[in-house]
């Protein structure tokens, strides 16, 4: 079964590379902007150094991040100097998806292997450039954990829509900050359908930020 001949997803030609790349760089600052908006309204000093290049990347020295939950936090609380207009109540929420939230997340992997691949599991971690030996371990034990960059791996190799991803996300204990460029470069390869790992890593360097696979061919 590991002997599948997988097809991998085409790469993008230079024009449409390019203009995805200045979509993704505006999106990068948008969210750079949103992000040092809320650390004035936190009151937190400025970084040494900010005044450069926002995205220029240096391996050794790596960019300041916010955890999972006080990104949740900032991105909920709003300027006070900015919030002129009355709060809104607020509306009447739907019941939560149980079932979304029972599963983990090698449940919600092999779903969607299922789902999306046909039970091709080397579909989906081949096209995701993950080795069959870190796919083993981590359906191997429903409680396995996975860091952020392999769960947003296997979004790719299991060509999700976003909702999905973000239900994959969710069960690993992630999710996708509108303040974090990383996040929402990468959530805009998501929605257009950008498939290929060295597309979406070369996206990623443009815009000054860490690509998802370290190697230069993850799918060698």
């Amino acid at each position: 079964m590991d002997d599948l001949q997988v097809p991998i997803p085409p790469r993008l030609d230079g024009d449409q590379l390019s203009a995805y790349v200045i979509e993704a760089q505006r999106i990068a600052d948008e969210a750079m902007l949103q992000e040092e908006q809320a650390d004035a309204c936190l009151g937190m000093p400025e970084e040494e150094g900010a005044a450069g290049d926002l995205f220029q990347w240096d391996k050794k020295a790596r960019p300041r991040r916010f955890s999972r939950r006080h990104a949740v936090l900032v991105e909920a609380m709003p300027c006070r100097s900015q919030a002129k207009e009355p709060v809104a109540p607020p509306s009447r929420k739907m019941p939560p998806d149980l079932h979304a939230a029972v599963l983990s997340f090698p449940a919600r992997l092999l779903t969607y292997v299922n789902e999306k691949c046909g039970g091709a599991a080397p579909m989906a971690y081949k096209r995701a450039g993950v080795s069959r030996q870190i796919y083993s371990r981590i359906v191997s034990r429903d409680d396995s954990t996975v860091d952020k960059r392999t769960a947003m791996l296997f979004c790719v190799g299991l060509q999700l829509e976003m909702k999905e991803a973000e239900l994959l996300m969710k069960s690993a204990g992630y999710a996708f900050s509108g303040t974090l460029p990383e996040d929402r470069v990468f959530s805009y390869c998501i929605e257009k359908k950008i498939w290929n790992l060295l597309d979406i890593n070369d996206i990623l360097v443009e815009c000054g930020l860490r690509p998802l696979t370290a190697e230069k061919n993850p799918y060698q």
